[in-house]
């Protein structure tokens, strides 16, 4: 989903500065706890891909502390326009995450519409240690990925993470700021 993120950041700076005439970058306090939930993800990727650890292992674990330090910036900045809704989004992918032994559940039955049936084998596998195929002892489903987009399934927490964070980057948060043009 973070393929989602910049772009989703970019247009709403853009929009931002077309319709409010707004040329500041959005705020954002304790960016520190974000910054350190993205070195977790890298560091967990490095481990794995260098053979340091088992993918089985830390996965899991550095999606908790991944999740931990996003969420707690999340929850410092709820007052700023969007991030409520990014906020829970990231809330229900971590709940269905951790619901799961700390692995993201791909429903099956949307793949082929997605146009990714060719992953079913490496989603059953758990190839790459956060994604799983959603079986019979899935918990939680409904919060897992389960919307067919071209090349990808979402989640729904997905699509509030990426509109809270365009909101977050769109609208001015300081009151009295600027207007929209005419």
């Amino acid at each position: 989903m973070s393929a989602y993120l910049l772009p989703a950041f970019f247009l709403g700076v853009i929009l931002r500065t077309t319709l409010y005439r707004d040329f500041s970058m959005p705020t954002l306090r304790h960016a520190w706890l974000f910054l350190l939930g993205v070195l977790a993800e890298l560091f967990m990727v490095f481990l794995v891909v260098r053979g340091y650890a088992p993918k089985e292992v830390v996965v899991p674990l550095g999606e908790v502390v991944s999740y931990a330090c996003i969420l707690s910036g999340l929850w410092l900045n709820r007052s700023l326009p969007g991030i409520p809704l990014a906020l829970l989004g990231g809330a229900m992918n971590a709940l269905v995450i951790f619901a799961n032994g700390g692995h993201m559940p791909v429903d099956p039955a949307v793949l082929e519409r997605a146009g990714l049936g060719h992953l079913r084998e490496a989603l059953a596998r758990a190839e790459d240690g956060l994604h799983v195929l959603a079986g019979e002892g899935t918990r939680l489903l409904f919060l897992g990925d389960w919307i067919p987009l071209p090349g990808r399934v979402v989640s729904p927490g997905d699509l509030l993470l990426v509109l809270g964070i365009f909101l977050w980057a769109m609208v001015p948060s300081r009151k009295g700021g600027p207007t929209m043009k005419p």
